[in-house]
């Protein structure tokens, strides 16, 4: 939330300060004395100081607004939100016609998560004041915290309008396009920010995320580089790193961030996941299981421990296993739709896609996900219903375009339609985007090729498919190089 700036009385304020200790306010009353002082001390970040300095006004004369809102902002600066209400209210009773009181009660509305009553304080004071490209981005962030990101672009795009080179204005925008999985357009808006000032750590952190959702790897571990140095004691930038080092192949430049991490909070779950996914892309998916077990014996996130110790034994190829951990997320939160869109892909892969189908509708009546999606999307195909299976494929496209599942899954559709052509088009965009499973595009591929006849380069992409590969496709994939003529 972009907090406005008051119009305190900035200068010297440390010798307004001394002198009143002096008793040198020649001219001034008693009461002038206290306010000057509380701008001070305000200006100084002594809020507890500044409330009771302004306290003390009040009582020496009359109850005006403008003393009730200063007093009101003192107390929201140290985190007196209700009693900060109180004034603002009183303030608002003396004074309904001043915008920048509506605008700073909505500032306390918010910050109690009132975000209705904040969004209605903002349109109060824009109906006083058009023009204050502070409160347009002021209320789309209550707009974004309330879920309606539409109504918070369109105030965004206001506040930009009024004032082009507003830098927190554009990187909110920048994060809300990256939220809805937008990241080629926040990286445009990014683009106007770099261009006017100086990158800062907010700056660094949307662009990293930006282009980690494009799988700029070298683009984002960049970014964290930047930000650690400028400041090494966020937690975001080794996180995006080790991912980025990671899919640059540097594992254990991947495993010392995870660590790094590890060591100042042991119980970091992020980090535990990031370091599990590094071990198993070194072939170690038994101490990968082991970083899950700890997640649940220690109850750090148990539900997602089991979540994830499932999705690591599916790429391992231990369907069954995969299936028993899905079971105990489930159960620990059926509600979750990320739990039960698990529980689905162990199904599907164990076999069972009806089953697999009922469990991913299941998680789609219970939230929209791109997992759920492509989930269904998947046990539909195998179910041979080609049409629904499209649908949910497309959806999940449509999603999240910026990683490579949908294009697969509308890629598998073709192909298992006898559209091979139509097949690898979509398998060369899922190339392009955030794509995990290597080895199953390489080895889908591969089948694309085989059925235009081209065994040589499906022998190619199955041979490359085993390098990716950590043991999900290992029978699929002999059968396939099995089937192919000799050499």
């Amino acid at each position: 939330m972009t907090k406005i700036g008051r119009g305190f009385l900035s200068f010297c304020a440390a010798l307004a300060v001394l002198l009143l200790a002096n008793g040198s306010f020649a001219g001034e009353t008693d009461r002038a004395q206290w306010i000057k002082l509380g701008d001070g001390q305000m200006e100084a970040g002594k809020y507890a100081d500044a409330v009771f300095s302004f306290t003390t006004a009040l009582a020496k004369g009359e109850d005006t607004a403008e003393f009730r809102a200063k007093r009101g902002w003192a107390q929201y600066m140290q985190g007196s939100y209700k009693v900060a209400l109180f004034d603002y209210d009183e303030a608002i009773k003396k004074a309904p016609a001043n915008a920048a009181y509506y605008n700073e009660r909505g500032l306390i509305h918010h910050a109690l998560a009132d975000y209705g009553l904040a969004i209605a304080d903002f349109r109060q004071s824009l109906k006083l004041n058009k023009t204050d490209a502070v409160v347009w981005a002021n209320r789309a962030e209550s707009y974004i915290r309330s879920g309606d990101r539409e109504k918070a672009g369109r105030d965004l795009d206001q506040a930009l309008s009024l004032d082009p080179n507003f830098t927190s204005a554009r990187l909110q925008k920048a994060w809300l396009l990256i939220n809805e999985k937008q990241p080629e357009k926040a990286l445009l808006e990014l683009s106007a920010i770099e261009s006017t000032t100086t990158p800062d750590i907010s700056f660094l952190e949307a662009r990293a995320h930006a282009r980690l959702a494009l799988a700029d790897w070298k683009g984002a571990s960049a970014d964290a580089d930047s930000a650690i140095t400028i400041d090494q004691q966020y937690d975001w930038p080794y996180l995006i790193r080790t991912q980025a080092r990671r899919w640059l192949g540097d594992y254990e430049g991947s495993l010392a961030d995870a660590d790094r991490l590890l060591v100042r909070n042991r119980s970091n779950m992020w980090a535990m996941i990031e370091r599990a996914m590094t071990l198993q892309f070194l072939g170690r998916t038994d101490a990968a299981l082991a970083e899950m077990d700890r997640a649940i014996q220690e109850k750090i996130d148990p539900e997602q421990g089991w979540r994830m110790r499932a999705f690591l034994n599916f790429n391992a190829g231990k369907m069954k296993a995969a299936l028993d951990d899905a079971r105990q997320s489930a159960t620990l939160k059926p509600k979750s739709p990320y739990a039960v869109a698990r529980l689905g892909w162990a199904f599907v892969e164990n076999g069972e896609a009806a089953q697999g189908e009922a469990e991913c509708g299941k998680a789609l009546t219970l939230a929209e996900t791109l997992d759920a999606y492509s989930c269904r999307a998947t046990a539909r195909l195998l179910l041979k219903k080609f049409k629904a299976a499209r649908k949910d494929a497309e959806r999940a496209r449509d999603l999240d375009k910026s990683v490579g599942i949908g294009p697969f899954l509308i890629g598998r559709v073709d192909l298992a339609q006898g559209n091979p052509d139509k097949a690898l088009a979509q398998f060369d965009q899922a190339a392009k985007l955030n794509m995990y499973n290597q080895a199953g595009l390489l080895m889908y591929r591969g089948d694309a090729e085989k059925a235009r006849g081209n065994m040589e380069l499906a022998r190619t992409h199955y041979q490359t498919a085993r390098k990716f590969d950590f043991g999900r496709y290992s029978q699929a994939l002999d059968e396939r190089l099995a089937s192919l003529p000799a050499q």
